[in-house]
């Protein structure tokens, strides 16, 4: 088993390495060649090898594919999407998030599935976290510097799913508006502002809203360099130790709270309720600080830990590490082009 797991985490990372992804003609076959191996017993290793690089590379493919085409950089297209997080209006310029965003009116790029990283310079009311926006923009693809040392931007775009970087047009036709229903985005916002109206000191607010909700982009760039100087600043990005800590404290919680129910004390299912309850629970806050990358990835970990200390037999640490990495990957194979994919693994791997 241990093998086998092995086998499926170096061919989800293996894709990594390639110069140039197969075609879906090659994946395709590559995929029959695969389950025949797995299903022939003697071959099984390659197999769960050979498939797992298929399913990473199908991905990374598929990702591909969302961005912008060529023909439409610079053209002005009018788009339409959502606005689910905060948006940062710590510059001179508006920048915020569309998902969703599909091409209004006619048909072509996007399709209802791209996430567009947008500028507004013109002062558009109605746009905050939550609102349903109607814009006309000048896209072009995700594009990184060729610099040793310099952050690649491109990696992280195509690591996130971001598919296009651009601005809005000025256009009297652009329109932002409340969604209609329940907006999580909306509700975060209103609780950053919140806290900035309960606490007087700005500094501390704009710590306290980045830990609470993921409202970052109030944090001054003189605080930044603080936190960079202090070593500190991956500790304000609510991530793995901030989801875990409150799926601990749920989880605590939720066992006391059982434990004090005469008729589920002793039923077999209650550590398994507890968990679920303390997974609900941290899915909760990830979902409400932004449900970022690393919060995924966090769940997916908690997911496996909760499910291997319900087993009658644990799992030995090699093979809960091996589970873990799987998972996480299969969830997300392109989580693996992030430092901190590998800062967590290989820290956990030392301890």
């Amino acid at each position: 088993m241990r093998i086998l797991l092995f086998c499926w985490v170096c061919g989800l990372l293996v894709i990594q390495g390639l110069a140039r992804l197969p075609t879906p003609t090659q994946l395709g076959v590559l995929a029959f060649v695969a389950v025949a191996c797995v299903w022939h017993r003697s071959l099984r290793v390659p197999g769960v090898f050979l498939l797992a690089t298929v399913w990473s590379a199908g991905w990374s493919s598929l990702q591909l594919v969302e961005r912008v085409p060529l023909a439409l950089e610079g053209e002005a297209i009018r788009v339409s999407g959502v606005v689910r997080q905060i948006p940062d209006r710590s510059g001179p310029a508006v920048r915020f998030t569309l998902e969703d965003a599909k091409r209004h009116g006619r048909r072509g790029w996007p399709d209802g599935s791209a996430t567009l990283a947008l500028t507004e310079h013109h002062a558009l009311s109605g746009l905050r976290a939550g609102a349903s926006c109607l814009l006309y923009v000048r896209l072009q693809r995700p594009r990184g510097v060729r610099s040793d040392g310099a952050f690649d931007f491109e990696r992280w775009a195509h690591a996130t799913g971001l598919d296009a970087t651009g601005y809005v047009v000025a256009h009297r036709a652009n329109v932002c508006q409340r969604a209609p229903g329940f907006s999580l985005g909306e509700l975060r916002e209103k609780l950053a502002a919140k806290i900035f109206s309960a606490v007087p000191e700005p500094h501390a607010a704009s710590i306290l809203a980045a830990l609470a909700v993921g409202a970052r982009p109030a944090i001054a760039p003189s605080q930044w360099q603080v936190l960079r100087d202090t070593g500190v600043i991956h500790l304000l990005s609510v991530s793995g130790l901030h989801v875990a800590m409150v799926a601990l404290g749920i989880s605590w919680l939720a066992t006391r709270g059982l434990s004090l129910a005469s008729r589920l004390r002793k039923r077999p299912f209650a550590g398994w309720l507890a968990s679920a309850i303390a997974l609900v629970g941290a899915a909760a806050y990830a979902e409400l600080a932004g449900f970022t990358v690393p919060t995924q990835r966090t769940l997916v970990m908690l997911a496996v830990l909760m499910l291997d200390a319900q087993r009658i037999r644990a799992l030995a640490p090699l093979d809960a590490l091996l589970v873990a990495a799987g998972a996480v990957l299969s969830f997300n194979p392109l989580a693996s082009l992030t430092l901190s994919f590998w800062m967590s693994f290989i820290a956990i791997g030392l301890l």
